[in-house]
């Protein structure tokens, strides 16, 4: 599940739903027909919210709430309602849902199993990114920080939910500004996935972009281009040459080039940059002015003033309401590498 999220060099951070096959060991036995009615909802909600269809998987999962209220035991069940409903109430946009949804499945796993047992992990870390993209820090911190000890606990030290937390986590960092503390948080990540491609080799190209732009933050520009490039190689392999999650790397690595005097490689990115974000993006979308933005800057410098003065004309009005330099270096958020014909 994806939010929609513009502003801030932090893009929302990736939920984790509940893992029904993981969750039997503390469900009572319920009617067969009942449990399979309430089953095949949550799965048709997590197929419809997965289409971008918000609104259709909110009924169904109220719906799917109402039939767990009405059978025994039901605790369990509405938990793992309620943890997916916030989901979809935070793509949407309804925050204030999305935190009175993830609360209450969080004090019904606690009521159910203690405040420590592996089934408050993803709805810790759900509130957590709910909590960054409002911009309440402190609060996503320690709901990731008690998410992770509840992982390293329960699962083993490559697990790939504890790189996702650690992930998250560096992004608080990155977004506070604290890039010594960024960097460490994202190199463990790193490490993490180096050792274990198999779980998904794009995870790996995520946290590349984002140390890489840690780098170019401290001015390490050999480090950071060498990290782009590598960022740029992983998606290209694990998910084609034609996923728009390559937008920003190739926007990132073009403006170490220009920078660095290397303008035809420059131009090269930011023609795959281009097609690509004309491919999924809509004309006023800022992270496509941002690549418009950069492409001027490229002519300004090597061409021609007048052409890159008429081409920045044609990107303002999509930067009105944000801020340039952010889309200008922005993390990739885990939940993009689904996207596919969507818009972001």
């Amino acid at each position: 599940m994806k939010t929609r999220s513009h502003s801030g060099i932090t893009r929302m951070p990736v939920r984790l739903g509940i893992c029904l096959v993981t969750m039997m060991s503390v469900l009572c036995a319920w009617d067969a027909t009942a449990m399979a009615n309430w089953k095949a909802s949550i799965e048709e909600a997590s197929r419809l919210s997965g289409s971008g269809e918000y609104k259709a998987a909110e009924r169904v999962l109220l719906e799917a709430l109402g039939a767990a209220r009405r059978m025994a035991g039901q605790d369990s069940l509405a938990a793992i309602t309620w943890n997916n409903l916030g989901s979809v109430y935070q793509d949407l946009g309804q925050y204030e849902k999305a935190g009175q949804s993830y609360r209450t499945a969080l004090r019904l796993w606690e009521r159910l199993v203690g405040p420590e047992d592996p089934a408050l992990a993803p709805v810790l870390n759900n509130l957590g990114t709910l909590y960054l993209v409002t911009n309440r820090l402190n609060d996503a911190e320690e709901h990731f920080e008690r998410s992770l000890a509840i992982r390293r606990k329960s699962s083993r030290p490559d697990s790939p939910h504890v790189g996702i937390t650690l992930q998250n986590l560096a992004q608080i960092h990155h977004a506070r500004g604290e890039y010594e503390k960024a960097e460490r948080t994202y190199l463990e990540a790193l490490e993490l996935w180096r050792r274990t491609p198999e779980h998904d080799p794009a995870m790996l190209g995520v946290v590349l972009n984002n140390i890489a732009l840690i780098y170019s933050k401290r001015g390490m520009r050999l480090q950071a281009m060498s990290a782009f490039e590598e960022s740029i190689r992983v998606f290209e392999v694990s998910l084609g040459p034609r996923h728009p999650v390559l937008i920003k790397p190739y926007l990132h690595l073009a403006r170490q080039r220009t920078a660095a005097g290397q303008t035809e490689e420059a131009e090269r990115l930011l023609d795959s940059a281009r097609s690509l974000a004309e491919s999924f993006l809509p004309e006023a979308h800022p992270l496509a002015a941002a690549v418009l933005a950069e492409y001027s800057e490229l002519l300004r410098r090597t061409k021609s003033a007048a052409q890159a003065k008429e081409l920045e004309r044609r990107v303002e009005a999509s930067f009105q309401d944000h801020s340039r330099e952010n889309f200008l270096n922005m993390t990739i958020d885990i939940s993009e590498l689904e996207r596919r014909d969507r818009d972001f």
